[in-house]
């Protein structure tokens, strides 16, 4: 599934967020942006499954954006900082 890129401004936060949501839930990776699965740092595959979720996010948001956020690990965070700027 192709992600629409969020605009520098947010305007299509509503669209863009949406898209996120289904295609995380599609890779059943859903529960990595509604912390249903926390932050397990030495389960590799908790690991592997939250940098797949973290890689649509962070290949979907302008550089503006992504430079705010970059340092936040938790795929939960780095979704929900563009959501509580543009949201």
């Amino acid at each position: 599934m192709d992600i629409p890129k969020l605009t520098a401004d947010g305007r299509n936060w509503q669209t863009y967020g949406g898209w996120v949501l289904e295609a995380v839930a599609e890779d059943s990776l859903k529960g990595y942006l509604d912390g249903v699965r926390a932050c397990q740092a030495t389960d590799t595959v908790w690991q592997q499954q939250a940098a797949e979720a973290h890689y649509l996010i962070i290949c979907s948001i302008p550089d503006s954006i992504l430079m705010l956020c970059m340092h936040l690990e938790d795929p939960r965070d780095v979704f929900s900082y563009p959501k509580n700027r543009c949201g």
